[in-house]
Parts: structure tokens; C-alpha cells; sequence
């Protein structure tokens, strides 16, 4: 994937060594691929949206009613866009 290997590091460098707390939306809870369907929070930090404010996530797939955060989301995609 495009930026594949950054995205790797910029994540790493974000949470390694480090608790998270995944939460969960009022939707499933896995993909039919068992992928987990969940906001990644790491002291606090909506690990999800800093990806793509950052440039290094993007909004593939909505899963429905998983939606609660995706307005923050997708301002944070759009940002890194700009």
C-alpha cells in the first residue's frame, strides 16, 4: 500500500510500549474477515482519526451503524488532504 511502510512507523512510534483501550460502536464488533470493528484510544488520543489527520489513514469502508466518530474522521481526512 501507498505509504505502507511510514504509516507502519508513524504508528509504531505512536503507541509502542503503550496501553490502548479499544471501544467498541453499537454495531459488530468484527468484519466478516474477523478484523476488529474499533476506535483505537491511546492516553487519550483518538489513535484512528491522528491517522488520517496525519495523512497516513483513509476512510475505506464504513460499516454501518459503526458510525459514531466517522464525522471526525472524515474532517481529519479532508484536512490532510488540504
Amino acid at each position: 500500500q501507498k505509504m505502507g511502510k511510514e504509516a507502519s512507523s508513524f504508528l509504531k512510534k505512536q503507541l509502542d510500549g503503550k496501553s490502548v483501550t479499544l471501544v467498541y460502536d453499537q454495531g459488530p464488533k468484527e468484519d466478516k474477515y474477523g478484523r476488529k470493528l474499533a476506535y483505537v484510544f491511546c492516553n487519550g488520543i483518538h489513535i484512528n482519526e491522528l491517522m488520517a489527520k496525519s495523512g497516513y489513514g483513509i476512510i475505506a469502508y464504513i460499516s454501518k451503524p459503526n458510525t459514531t466518530l466517522l464525522p471526525e474522521m472524515l474532517e481529519a481526512e479532508k484536512e490532510a488532504k488540504e
